[in-house]
């Protein structure tokens, strides 16, 4: 039996889902925007929404645009400063009256790397979803990512009508 987390092709990987009670075109705005890229993809990340579009962030890791799903998913592969690569993943669905935002990653070395992220993107969630509360209630998206614990692997306003792509 594999261990927790580890997967056949992708190495391990963890997901953190979170359900919001804010509607998910707030969630998407906060996305799309500096702010909220920040959150999910370090200090000084800037992505356009496109498909092959690279971003750097501040830790030295860089990245690529692999895919767009209809307006509510992105997907990037990441190269770090130590050498290794990653694949990232932040989606956004409607569940009744409330918004579920699941952020994925794969690629990981280590059971113990698995649990370093989990706690990660637990604390990227609860930035994003206090981003995606002052939008929705101001609509004006201009809150700043809080303190988010950043990668192991270095130091360290827009709707989002993105159509589904993936990279070839």
């Amino acid at each position: 039996m594999a261990p927790v987390g580890k997967t056949r092709d992708a190495g391990y990987q963890i997901g953190v889902s979170t359900t919001l009670d804010v509607p998910a075109e707030a969630v998407l705005r906060v996305l799309a925007g500096a702010r909220g890229q920040e959150c999910w993809l370090g200090a000084g990340a800037r992505l356009e929404l496109e498909v092959g579009a690279a971003f750097r962030a501040a830790d030295g890791s860089t990245g690529e645009v692999r895919g767009l799903g209809r307006g509510e998913r992105i997907r990037v592969r990441r190269h770090w400063p130590d050498g290794r690569w990653t694949t990232q993943q932040v989606a956004v669905g409607r569940r009744g009256a409330r918004t579920v935002m699941v952020l994925h990653e794969e690629g990981l070395a280590s059971g113990e790397e698995r649990e370093l992220r989990r706690d990660h993107w637990r604390a990227v969630a609860r930035e994003l979803v206090r981003l995606a509360e002052k939008e929705a209630a101001r609509g004006a998206g201009t809150e700043e990512c809080g303190p988010v614990r950043r990668s192991p692997h270095g130091a360290g306003h827009n709707a989002a009508p993105w159509s589904a792509r993936e990279a070839g």
